[in-house]
């Protein structure tokens, strides 16, 4: 499942039964919305898709695609900005916006014909909300780069009563945190920074975030996943894909 910077089939599905042979299946977009994709997550038979902002559509639309041949809009919800990451945890969808008061949305998702809006969360500064994720209580966020006060792109920010959310622990990172991921203590980050687009960060102490180690590639790191001590890097471009692992 792809979001897609095609504004006419921002959803595109690809059969990978053949690792030799992907092949496109059906694509579909959001009503009234000419935006690129922009992210995108599946869950039991629905895939949430979001966009960049739109003047004409919602940015975050629910497809049912228990039938991949032919994807159907079930749901959507106005956000009246960019939506750059979605992370689903229960019956919510956690967004991260381009909106200076709420670059945390959090929308219930429960019904799909009908997301409904349950709270949002106003970081300190303006820049946009670029990457979530979420372990237990502990919501770990990632912004664009922030040269203003307060100056970071970190956050930890603890949901114990939920929707209320508190920060525990920032760290100054100076450059785009395009996607992330945490591991037990340690958070993987892909970053704009043109030395270290990789970092791996020791968090265990949100109250003294530090810098375990770097890696430089030829390009922006866009996106990562992580898997059996393997992180699957996306780089922007020269060899795309770089699989990290520990020594």
């Amino acid at each position: 499942y792809l979001a897609s910077d095609s504004d006419s089939r921002q959803l595109q599905i690809i059969d990978i039964t053949s690792d030799t042979n992907p092949f496109l299946v059906s694509t579909s977009s959001v009503s009234n919305n000419g935006s690129r994709g922009s992210s995108v997550a599946y869950r039991n038979g629905y895939v949430f898709l979001s966009t960049k902002v739109s003047p004409t559509g919602n940015e975050f639309a629910i497809f049912n695609v228990s039938n991949p041949s032919s994807p159907s809009l079930v749901g959507s919800y106005e956000v009246g900005g960019d939506v750059n990451k979605i992370f689903l945890k229960d019956n919510y969808a956690y967004l991260t916006t381009s909106l200076d008061n709420s670059q945390i949305l959090i929308l219930d998702v429960s019904n799909p014909a009908s997301p409904t809006y349950v709270a949002q969360h106003d970081i300190q500064g303006s820049v946009d909300g670029k990457s979530i994720d979420i372990i237990g209580n502990l919501i770990y966020y990632g912004s664009l780069a922030d040269s203003g006060a307060p100056g970071y792109e970190l956050d930890i920010l603890d949901a114990i009563n939920f929707p209320t959310m508190v920060s525990t622990g920032t760290k100054d990172i100076a450059s785009d945190i395009n996607d992330l991921y945490i591991k037990d203590y340690i958070a993987f980050m892909g970053t704009s920074d043109s030395n270290q687009e990789f970092r791996a960060y020791d968090i265990s102490d949100p109250q003294n975030i530090s810098l375990i180690s770097t890696l430089n590639f030829p390009q922006v790191a866009v996106a990562l996943d992580y898997e059996n001590n393997l992180v699957y890097v996306a780089v922007r471009s020269n060899d795309t894909l770089r699989i990290v692992t520990s020594q």
